[in-house]
């Protein structure tokens, strides 16, 4: 090793935070490195420590090994980011555990498919095959780790899904980092993103199709483009850039339903209202928490947006409701059992709202089928649940 190698080495493991596995910098330097001269001059150590600093930056960028934290694009995931893979892949806690076709995530495959320094650190994108032909994909943002392990979040596509891109972000160390994340496949080669004060940018995507890049500013159009300048997709985008996260409230929420928890009586509440854009958004308050949603168009009359969500866990005596919205046409809503047991779900203001008593939970009692009929008592919309296991 060389001198300046030695240098370039040094500056590398200062600047780059270790991890428990630690790379062989020689290795990358000499990779990286332009080749030797046979003749050497003596050189003062201060422009040799500022060559350093430029050839570490030139191993960083122009040579393509993009190395962050010991981690280099396409490069395997490290053990405990597939140890948290395989746990997201098996879903665990439920109130009524379900027959799960798992996605198939292929994590001995996990790959990293891009890496950037943000300003609150770095973030990684891992990419995993599935055994479906899709693929899976996981944002890592250093500083947000769970008990010491990686927090990942993210989730899977088919393969007939071409464009799987939007905006995420988190607050790490106190500070909002906003993201715009995905993949495209080809011909895609570019995204553009409008800002909601007009500004525009554009980023190409990876040679496999994956973009991770940080944005300071609201979000309000994403759009995929060929490298003809062709739009492939293009779409509004619910910004998730600090307190411009949701969407703000117009006028006074109106409640639409109120219920009592089975076991200690306390009240449920859902309420409606509407966003300065013209959403119609929704607030669930439980005593676990405040859920809110915005967006997404209202049922058309004959049909029923009724959904299982569950708050808690086993552990924590969780509450399993079915709530949503029906179309204007639908009278009734029933929810049938595994006994034969059917029960007439409260219709609020087109709104459902219901608990399932945790005696239901068990094999042989459990929910099996929503049922939506019109004036006239004729089925109009149905909705299959489970299955479940055991």
């Amino acid at each position: 090793m060389t001198d300046v190698e030695l240098i370039i080495a040094t500056e590398l493991n200062r600047m780059i935070p270790r991890t428990q596995t630690v790379p062989d910098w020689s290795d990358v330097v000499h990779r990286a490195a332009p080749p030797t001269p046979r003749a050497r001059r003596r050189v003062l150590s201060r422009p040799l420590v500022l060559f350093a600093a430029v050839a570490a930056a030139a191993i960083l960028t122009a040579v393509g090994y993009a190395v962050v934290k010991y981690v280099v694009v396409g490069s395997p995931a490290p053990k405990a980011v597939k140890d948290r893979l395989t746990l997201l892949d098996t879903v665990k806690g439920e109130l009524i555990p379900k027959v799960h076709r798992g996605s198939g995530i292929d994590v001995e495959k996990t790959r990293a498919a891009a890496v950037i320094q943000a300003s609150t650190g770095p973030v990684y994108l891992w990419v995993a095959p599935t055994k479906q032909g899709g693929y899976c994909r996981f944002v890592q943002i250093v500083g947000t780790e769970l008990s010491g392990r990686p927090n990942l979040a993210g989730g899977c596509t088919s393969p007939k899904q071409k464009v799987d891109i939007g905006v995420s972000g988190s607050r790490v160390h106190g500070k909002w980092l906003g993201l715009v994340v995905g993949h495209a496949a080809a011909p895609a080669r570019s995204v553009r993103v409008r800002f909601a004060k007009g500004a525009r940018r554009s980023f190409d995507l990876s040679r496999d199709g994956f973009l991770l890049v940080e944005v300071k500013g609201t979000v309000r159009e994403i759009t995929v483009l060929t490298g003809t300048g062709r739009v492939l997709s293009h779409r509004r985008s619910l910004p998730a850039t600090g307190r411009h996260s949701f969407p703000k409230q117009a006028g006074p929420a109106h409640t639409v339903a109120v219920i009592h928890t089975v076991r200690t009586g306390r009240p449920i509440t859902l309420r409606v209202w509407r966003a300065t854009n013209g959403d119609r958004c929704t607030t669930l308050i439980t005593p676990g928490g405040t859920g809110r949603s915005c967006g997404g168009r209202p049922p058309k009359p004959d049909e029923m947006a009724v959904a299982p969500e569950q708050i808690g866990s086993a552990r924590s005596h969780g509450m399993l409701l079915y709530w949503g919205s029906v179309g204007s046409r639908i009278e009734t809503v029933e929810l049938r059992f595994e006994d034969g047991t059917r029960v007439a779900l409260p219709i609020h203001e087109g709104f459902v709202l219901y608990q399932v008593r945790p005696s239901n939970f068990v094999s042989g009692r459990r929910p099996i089928e929503l049922v939506a009929r019109n004036g006239p008592g004729e089925v109009v919309a149905t909705r299959k649940l489970g299955p479940y296991a055991g």
